[in-house]
């Protein structure tokens, strides 16, 4: 893959395949959470929503394999008792197919099954969406063709102001505030035109963002 097809790609199983054994099981299990979180809606089980932040916070071991595997019981608990062939069941398939042994695998599944709920929900076609994944991989995963490094005088700005801001959005998932954080960025003294136009793209950001993973020290 180059800079150009990586930039223009339509399709999250190219870039899947290329990042194979070149990312982080944290960043990959992040990847399949943010797709899950775009169903959000089709989720019409507890159970299954529970399932969502549970991988979240395993990704960012805030709780053990055990709750997480408790997590995908009860979630599995649901499978087995809603309707086959119906949107809240295949929603709740995909869910945990983001689960899975697999953070790579995970990743690689999910993207299709969240296609497939939202193909039973009738609410718009793959590959609307396919193009919506991709961006959250390219959110998640910084562009590995333009190495991007971290200017340590940016963290000591203003007395931490730059890292504090980065880790209110991650943990309130205020990821609005991100072109606030570029503003922040550019006056600390980057000048970094990926890091700084990454800040301010008006399109989706989820936990897992290259920028906030870059000023927080997070792989």
């Amino acid at each position: 893959m180059t800079e150009e097809e990586w930039l223009g790609c339509m399709q999250p199983e190219a870039i899947l395949m290329f990042l194979r054994g070149k990312t982080s099981e944290r960043k990959m299990r992040l990847f399949a959470a943010a797709c899950c979180r775009r169903i959000w809606h089709l989720l019409v089980d507890q159970r299954t929503r529970d399932l969502v932040p549970a991988l979240e916070q395993y990704a960012d071991a805030l709780i053990r394999l055990q709750e997480l595997s408790a997590a995908c019981r009860q979630n599995a608990g649901f499978i087995q008792t809603a309707p086959w062939h119906t949107y809240p069941h295949t929603a709740a398939i995909a869910i945990a197919a983001a689960a899975g042994e697999s953070p790579w695998a995970a990743g690689w599944n999910v993207v299709s099954e969240v296609r497939r709920a939202l193909n039973d929900y009738m609410e718009r076609n793959g590959m609307a969406e396919a193009r919506q994944q991709v961006w959250l991989l390219q959110d998640i995963m910084e562009n590995p063709f333009r190495a991007v490094i971290l200017d340590p005088s940016w963290s000591r700005w203003q007395d931490g102001t730059v890292v504090k801001l980065a880790q209110a959005i991650y943990d309130d998932r205020q990821f609005g505030d991100l072109p606030i954080l570029g503003d922040a960025l550019e006056e600390a003294g980057c000048m970094d035109g990926n890091i700084l136009n990454h800040c301010r793209q008006p399109r989706q950001h989820v936990l897992g963002c290259w920028v906030l993973d870059l000023l927080l020290g997070r792989k």
